[in-house]
């Protein structure tokens, strides 16, 4: 009888029901703004506008990404 004992707990484990339910992140946060088109023309201002949207665009998905790692870690 004592050598029975240590497989009660696998037994249990049948008894319960496991429910696995895939959690997906808002659609909105999976998304980034889209690279700027580059400037058509060569002047300073339009290279220096380009470089500044480029900049935006890239922080939006390096913030869309942020939020989902911190997301992805809450219970």
């Amino acid at each position: 009888m004592l050598l029975l004992a240590p497989a009660l707990p696998l037994c249990l484990t049948g008894c319960g029901e496991t429910r696995v339910e895939r959690i997906v992140p808002p659609p909105e946060r999976l998304t980034c703004a889209a690279q700027p088109s580059p400037p058509s023309g060569n002047t300073d201002r339009e290279i220096a506008s380009f470089i500044v949207d480029l900049v935006e665009a890239g922080q939006d998905c390096r913030d869309a990404l942020a939020w989902i790692k911190d997301w992805s870690k809450q219970p």
